[in-house]
């Protein structure tokens, strides 16, 4: 007869063997309960960093524009498409490298690794530009192999692009520099494939043709971004001199302000017999206040006074709730 105790035993050693196998612990006559789990997303930045990150990167997308047009010479349109967090493996699993032009980048001060990935569809029309044409040259074939001149030209184009990136993430002390061309071989190198990255895709639009263009942060690069937009954001919210700076300019605002009486009737008789030198009874006694209006909204009760040759009001009390007028 079997005991307690081997009774226990066995039941020890089935659970240790379900471990063994599956990783997961099992309750007899119930199916393992397995949830699949994505790292790469959004949830890793937090809401407000995510909101500093997009105007960064929206002042990178308008300035990029501005900038490649006027080097190019032709209408750019650049739109920013996503932000998000990824495996860098899954990243390179989602794209072919012969559509893209790559490039290594470095982010300064941290010297952390990055790179850009252009879609391949832009790159005949910015060689084509900045060689003197019109931009509208017929599309790259798949065969077609990028030439040590094509390379040196979009070096210059990507040093505009990183220059601009740097440009617009200044006010956090990021400085992103141009490298080199990477070769399809030499893409799952950059960072690891485990890496948690932060990906920024745009869409990029010259004359006609469509295309991206992509950066890709490695973990170390995208926590010091995020640590350096956090601190600019606190330094911004607490600093003295800067909320002494945004009050001595609102101090500058100016309003509309009128004293006002209340809104009468006046019926259409009396208004088609006034004429110059007439005089309207409004039915208003005579120490009625008017009223001090401000941007559209009563501040005080007040009465109408002369002040040397200028008119002035002379406030009586402030208007509340239950003294407010209907004007």
């Amino acid at each position: 007869m079997e005991t307690r105790e081997q009774k226990q035993g066995a039941e020890a050693g089935a659970e240790h063997e379900s471990l063994s196998n599956h990783g997961v612990a099992t309750v007899p006559g119930k199916p393992a309960h397995v949830t699949p789990a994505k790292f790469g997303s959004t949830n890793s930045i937090s809401s407000s960093q995510m909101l500093a990150l997009t105007s960064l990167v929206q002042l990178f997308t308008r300035g990029v524009g501005f900038r490649l047009g006027a080097w190019l010479g032709a209408a750019v349109r650049v739109n920013m498409i996503s932000i998000e967090r990824v495996l860098f493996g899954e990243f390179l699993g989602n794209i072919t490298p012969d559509d893209h032009y790559v490039v290594s980048l470095r982010m300064y001060p941290v010297d952390a690794p990055c790179s850009a990935y252009l879609g391949i569809s832009l790159v005949d029309p910015m060689i084509d530009l900045l060689l003197g044409g019109t931009g509208s040259s017929s599309l790259r074939p798949e065969s077609a192999e990028i030439t040590a001149i094509d390379v040196s030209i979009l070096a210059g184009v990507m040093q505009e692009v990183c220059l601009e990136l740097s440009n617009a993430w200044s006010s956090v002390g990021i400085e992103i520099r141009h490298q080199q061309r990477l070769l399809s071989s030499y893409h799952g190198q950059v960072m690891p494939v485990r890496d948690n990255a932060l990906c920024l895709r745009f869409e990029v639009q010259i004359g006609q043709v469509q295309g991206t263009l992509q950066f890709v942060f490695s973990g170390l690069a995208s926590d010091a971004l995020l640590r350096a937009i956090t601190i600019e954001s606190a330094t911004r919210a607490s600093s003295p001199a800067l909320r002494q700076q945004l009050r001595h300019y609102a101090q500058r605002f100016q309003y509309g302000a009128t004293l006002q009486l209340p809104a009468v009737a006046v019926s259409a008789h009396v208004l088609n017999h006034l004429q110059p030198g007439s005089i309207l009874l409004l039915g208003i006694p005579a120490d009625h206040p008017a009223a001090l209006m401000v941007g559209g909204k009563p501040l005080f009760h007040a009465q109408p006074v002369a002040a040397g040759a200028r008119r002035g009001a002379y406030l009586t009390r402030a208007v509340t709730s239950a003294t407010a007028p209907k004007v």
